[in-house]
């Protein structure tokens, strides 16, 4: 039997999806409406709707950024039970990726905002904290101990137990998986430093290479990934673009 054809349903499946993703004409129609509850409404006449579905105008902004978080690690688990069931616990590791930016934050010794108190599935990295700067985070392996002040120290320890959790495959894969691997690890390490007039730019940088791998990686388990990936951006931008719209509203008259 041929390598590929345990993953030809998955195949089916993300690039079904990955067709569906919003368009880039799409997004420059949204991103001409300023006011939040147009935004939305907007928004659910495009590919987006499932991801803003449950969204209103009067939902809160920590609220807004914890139901597209809980939409991530939804899929993220749907794409984990496409693939063949080796593959399901290296699929299903990612969901800690969501959850990276605020586990950074505690780990620096940052306090607990209030708003993570209320979001329920931040339960463990809270627990965890309260071991102090460089606790023992319930996304990170045991066996890399914390680094305190290295700032990329969580995101390597994701790194190393993901590769950990891959299962044996043909060498041809395994340099997808890692081209992914690299392209993802060096923009995460990255971004913090890149100044905010040029986050989309880098951003968008990524989104391209993402979309030639993706093409490359027909019928590889590093279709999944880059597949997430790509989802993980535009859900990262149609965020930017809700809480920037309900925390400065438009003038009034506005579009």
């Amino acid at each position: 039997m041929s390598p590929h054809a345990g993953f030809a349903y998955a195949q089916a499946r993300i690039q079904t999806r990955y067709g569906g993703r919003p368009s880039e004409t799409a997004w420059r129609q949204l991103d001409g409406v300023s006011d939040f509850a147009l935004y939305l409404e907007r928004a659910r006449a495009t590919p987006l709707g499932p991801w803003v579905a449950n969204l209103s105008p009067s939902t809160a902004v920590h609220e807004v950024e914890s139901r597209l978080r809980a939409a991530m690690r939804a899929l993220i688990d749907e794409v984990a039970g496409w693939l063949p069931r080796e593959w399901r616990a290296a699929v299903r590791w990612a969901v800690h990726l969501v959850t990276l930016p605020i586990a950074q934050h505690l780990a620096r010794g940052a306090e607990v905002d209030p708003w993570m108190r209320r979001d329920d599935s931040l339960a463990p990295l809270l627990a965890a904290a309260s071991d102090g700067p460089g606790g023992r985070f319930a996304c990170v392996p045991a066996r890399r101990p914390p680094v305190p002040g290295q700032e990329t120290w969580l995101l390597d320890a994701w790194l190393e137990e993901w590769r950990r959790l891959w299962p044996p495959m043909g060498e041809g894969e395994r340099r997808s998986l890692e081209r992914v691997a690299q392209g993802i690890g060096m923009h995460l390490r990255g971004f913090a430093r890149v100044p905010p007039e040029r986050a989309w730019e880098a951003r968008r940088a990524l989104q391209q290479t993402l979309q030639q791998q993706f093409r490359g990686a027909a019928f590889e388990p590093a279709a999944a990934f880059v597949y997430l990936a790509l989802v993980a951006l535009d859900l990262e931008r149609l965020r930017a673009a809700l809480v920037g719209r309900a925390l400065y509203p438009p003038a009034r008259g506005a579009s």
